[in-house]
């Protein structure tokens, strides 16, 4: 025979299983489509690297590939392509700390920070800056065209667009990174 005690406990456990759910349709709802963008795998390592590295880029001239900029121990290798086209590593700094990189990393893996309805520019993007996040078994390099709002993964084809208010944050985390004495 069912007691209050007993109905108390399974409308808690009711009501917890219910919670879990909504939990979990709401994290899908709200980040399936940079997750499908990224590739579960990066969308991982994008939101939990232990290593971040924030790279200022540059136009690479046409001929032989450039040398290297000191840069410590990064993957980075420099020139980095997309498209057809190359960038020369400026400068990189570490990111992991730096603040503001924990609501970047989120920002990344959620769909409201993308503008989804529009499409990217014809318009080949001129990558100013980067994000690499590494694990030391794999890496994403992330690249950044806050002229043309434009976000795309080295090794991919495929651009998206940033929503207003991303890009102009994401500028001025990049501004704040690679300001100051040099």
């Amino acid at each position: 025979m069912w007691n209050r005690g007993k109905l108390v406990i399974a409308a808690i456990v009711a009501l917890a299983v219910a919670a879990a759910l909504f939990s979990t349709w709401y994290h899908y709802r709200h980040a399936h489509r940079s997750r499908e963008f990224w590739g579960t795998s990066m969308a991982v390592l994008i939101a939990q690297a232990p290593a971040v590295e924030a790279l200022k880029l540059d136009a690479a001239e046409e001929g032989p590939s450039q040398d290297q900029p000191d840069q410590g121990e990064s993957h980075t290798v420099s020139p980095i392509e997309f498209g057809g086209r190359s960038w020369t590593v400026v400068s990189g700094k570490e990111a992991l700390k730096a603040p503001g990189m924990s609501n970047v990393r989120r920002a990344l893996v959620l769909d409201t920070t993308f503008d989804w309805t529009s499409l990217p520019s014809k318009v080949q993007p001129n990558w100013q800056y980067a994000l690499e996040f590494t694990d030391e078994r794999q890496w994403a390099t992330v690249l950044f065209d806050f002229d043309s709002r434009q976000i795309a993964l080295t090794g991919g084809k495929k651009t998206a667009l940033l929503d207003p208010a991303a890009n102009n944050d994401m500028r001025e985390f990049f501004a704040e990174q690679f300001t100051g004495p040099k």
